[in-house]
Parts: structure tokens; C-alpha cells; sequence
């Protein structure tokens, strides 16, 4: 996905709708993980069962890492955004960035509790990880509304017309 260059003429807008749909799922992957989560306390309340940490932080990794590589892509988009639509857009894009950022931080910091709260089994602790899932969430549910308008926590399936996706598919019928 670095691969493909930005500052020459052939990033189209085939190549933004697809970089937004891939960091549309991305983000929507590290959502997913909030469920792995609740279960690994579900498991340590109800079974008394020492989970697998280095597994469910292998699992969240593995959902972090692509959103890291997508940085640079994520700034590529942003600037491209501001050049071929409008700076309300760039603007836009790089608060999705923002909010991805704080949702990895976020995400390592439930973490960090949760292996916290398996040696310890602190009611803190347990609170202190519900807290930053519930961050993550938050701040990965507005990346995502951002992007494709799409409100993940309404299981509605309704989606705003003000978003990225909807942007560049006017820009790319010529109805900007």
C-alpha cells in the first residue's frame, strides 16, 4: 500500500475511494476487538480462568499495525482531499487521523490494564480497561463516521450524507 506514489498525476480517485474504504475497515477491525476484550473478563469472572494474554495482544496488534502503515497513506489521502475537494475535507481526514491515533493509544492502554487486572483482579483496574475500550470506541466510531458517514454503534445501519465517501463519489461524478 506505501508503494504507490502520491505526488505523481496517477493517484485517482479510484485509488481515494479505495484508501477510505481500507481504513474504513481497518478501523472497523480494531472495533471488533472490544468483544475480545470483554470476553477475556467474561472468562477471568464467571470461569476463574487465566486467559492467554500474549495471544489477545498478538490479536489487537495485528489490527494496530495496519493503521500504523496507513499513516503516511492517511496524509496522502488528507492532502489530495484538500487539493482536488476542498480544505474542509483535508481537514476532516486529518481529524480521522487524530482519532485513529488516540484509539491504538487507547486500545494499548485497555491493554496494559487488563494484564494489570489478571495478576491483580483490582475492581480499579477492571474499570480502568472498560474506560479506554470505551474511549477506543468512541474515538474509532467517529473516525469511521468521518470516512463513510456510517454509524457503527446504531445498529440502524443509517449513514450521514456529509462524509469523505460521499465527497469524493460527487467529486467523481462531477457534482462536487
Amino acid at each position: 500500500m506505501q508503494g504507490i506514489p502520491y505526488d505523481a498525476d496517477d493517484y485517482h480517485s479510484g485509488m481515494m475511494m479505495q484508501d477510505i474504504v481500507n481504513v474504513t475497515a481497518l478501523a472497523k477491525a480494531l472495533w471488533s476487538t472490544g468483544d475480545t476484550i470483554e470476553n477475556v473478563i467474561q472468562l477471568r469472572l464467571n470461569q476463574n480462568r487465566d486467559p492467554n494474554l500474549a495471544l489477545v495482544r498478538q490479536g489487537i496488534l495485528y489490527r494496530t499495525i495496519p493503521l500504523d502503515i496507513m499513516e503516511d497513506r492517511m496524509q496522502s489521502l488528507a492532502d489530495e482531499l484538500g487539493r482536488q475537494i476542498s480544505s474542509r475535507e483535508r481537514r476532516k481526514m486529518e481529524d480521522v487521523e487524530d482519532y485513529i491515533a488516540k484509539a491504538v493509544k487507547s486500545k494499548e492502554k485497555a491493554l496494559d490494564a487488563l494484564e494489570e487486572w489478571v495478576s491483580s483482579s483490582n475492581k480499579k483496574d477492571l474499570e480502568d480497561i472498560r474506560d479506554y475500550e470505551k474511549d477506543a470506541k468512541k474515538y474509532l466510531e467517529k473516525a469511521i463516521i468521518l470516512l463513510t458517514g456510517e454509524d457503527v454503534s446504531d445498529n440502524s445501519n443509517s449513514n450521514k450524507e456529509d462524509s469523505l465517501k460521499k465527497k469524493v463519489e460527487k467529486w467523481i461524478n462531477g457534482t462536487k
